[in-house]
């Protein structure tokens, strides 16, 4: 009970400024109380709590694992952006045709994944589609975090020489 009292009282202290830092950063009133509440329960986790409270610095400590989960942040917002883009192929809700340019896109999206590998398309799913970190879809996939970077990365690769190669105009 002493140990989290401790930790509470030393990110108490270590708010302030921390807050103020990352209010610089975002610029934005809830953003930044979100985010600082994010730092809390990263800190807290029990391994984080020990290095934080043992840290010569709480402070700069604080600050960079809320610089982290911005950064994380904007991120999964990027992602979320690209899935967006890439959910705008496969559904254009604007034609008013009958849907046929809309399947059509739907077949050339599934012929295009379908050129990828399993491990490529399922990094690709799972981070860009469904919003997993790194880490996280390394977990679901049973490899490591870097395994996951790399397969992501040839498939957004080849995904964009693919699409690039269907919106092109026919000459």
């Amino acid at each position: 009970m002493g140990e989290a009292t401790d930790f509470d009282n030393l990110f108490i202290a270590t708010r302030p400024p921390l807050y103020a830092r990352v209010m610089q950063l975002l610029g934005d009133y809830h953003e930044a109380e979100e985010v600082v509440q994010e730092v809390y329960l990263k800190l807290y986790a029990e391994k984080a709590r020990k290095t934080f409270m043992s840290h010569p610095n709480p402070v700069a400590y604080s600050v960079v694992t809320a610089t982290n989960i911005i950064r994380d942040n904007w991120r999964r917002r990027r992602r979320l952006l690209q899935a967006l883009t890439l959910a705008y192929l496969l559904d254009p809700r604007d034609d008013h045709d009958g849907g046929l340019p809309e399947c059509e896109d739907r077949m050339a999206i599934t012929s295009i994944l379908r050129k990828l590998t399993s491990p490529e398309a399922s990094a690709i799913r799972l981070v860009d589609l469904e919003n997993y970190s790194l880490q996280e879809a390394g977990l679901l996939l049973g490899v490591h975090w870097g395994t996951v970077h790399r397969n992501r990365q040839r498939g957004l690769r080849q995904l964009r020489v693919e699409i690039d190669k269907y919106l092109r105009p026919v000459d």
